[in-house]
């Protein structure tokens, strides 16, 4: 077998996701009949069309009264079949009201947060020093003002803030310690849970969302699944209703609807982190040497982070108290050079 030699120029200071061979596999063989869009399509054609996607149990497809496919209401079996895997590690998913399909998490935050402020609901959002930038940069867009905190300890509710948190963080790649979670939730601090690197880790955590103060779950499959730039769909689980999104049940694509659920389906929970945990080892023994510091694989098999002065050339890779190592070119130079 080669050795691996890791390439310094790789490294990323930002996340993105590693289209898994597997994955690319299965999406080149996902084709969907272009007829299935048609308004008047029988139902019996359509369940005909969609025979070959390999959904077990056969994908129960929602119909109007005339028995021809109704496109506007199909992302609801489909969402009930992922929500169904997404429980598993998101417990209390059920309690939500509302779900909306979402073409990841991005959107989904720019419209929470546009509601909630035109509403009264938000006056300013809350995020871990070194947490997704994202939420920084749309929050600044829509002129809401941010609090960054360097850790839970001082959080308590405060009128019209809204903490906006990812778990597994996106400061390490690493699930928060169960009982600083646990805490965190028992304060009572509005909280929307961004699930976006769950299931892309090699262990069985899970975590509670059923708190009524956790207002809004968002999942996707961009960083789990390695399609980031396929934009495929994602839901948003939410307590209240969101105007902003209610559109999203026509405005939809049901390609990237079926594929999505094709992907949750096919490849069972932690299949692919537990079957790529070794590559990630194996750059991070890698990276030591380029870094010159102790190397911690994160949790998140995407990501590895150091503590501890480390040469100037890598400051930029300084999140919050760690640096994150993006390590998404990394994998595929090591498929490339493993092949």
């Amino acid at each position: 077998m080669p050795s691996f030699s890791l390439d310094p120029s790789l490294l990323m200071t930002e996340v993105y996701s590693y289209p898994f061979p597997e994955v690319r596999n299965l999406l080149a063989s996902l084709r969907i009949d272009e007829r299935f869009m048609l308004n008047t399509l029988p139902i019996v054609e359509a369940e005909s069309m969609i025979a070959g996607l390999g959904f077990v149990p056969p994908l129960a497809l929602t119909s109007r009264t005339d028995r021809t496919l109704d496109l506007d209401e199909l992302h609801v079996p489909v969402q009930a079949r992922i929500e169904a895997i997404l429980a598993k590690r998101l417990t209390g998913l059920h309690t939500f009201a509302h779900r909306y399909p979402v073409h990841g998490s991005s959107p989904a935050i720019f419209a929470l947060l546009a509601e909630w402020k035109a509403t009264g609901v938000l006056t300013s959002i809350a995020v871990l020093a070194g947490d997704y930038e994202g939420y920084r940069a749309l929050a600044e867009s829509l002129q809401i003002p941010i609090t960054s905190y360097p850790s839970f300890e001082n959080a308590k509710p405060r009128r019209g803030e809204i903490w906006f948190t990812s778990n597994p963080s996106a400061r390490d790649g690493n699930w928060i310690p169960a009982e600083e979670w646990s805490a965190f939730v028992a304060s009572g601090c509005a909280v929307v849970v961004d699930a976006a690197y769950v299931g892309l880790t090699a262990d069985d955590v899970s975590i509670d969302v059923s708190a009524q103060n956790i207002l809004a779950v968002l999942t996707s499959p961009s960083k789990i699944f390695g399609v980031f730039r396929y934009r495929l769909t994602g839901t948003t689980f939410v307590r209240a209703p969101i105007t902003a999104m209610y559109a999203n049940k026509w405005f939809k694509d049901i390609p990237a609807l079926l594929q999505t659920l094709a992907l949750y389906e096919q490849f069972a929970d932690n299949w692919l982190p537990k079957s790529y945990r070794h590559w990630q080892h194996d750059i991070c023994f890698h990276l030591e040497g380029v870094v010159e510091a102790p190397i911690h694989a994160s949790d998140t098999i995407l990501l590895a982070s150091a503590q501890g002065p480390v040469a100037p050339r890598f400051d930029s890779f300084q999140r919050g108290s760690v640096l994150r190592f993006g390590l998404t070119k990394t994998f595929e130079d090591y498929e490339r050079q493993m092949s």
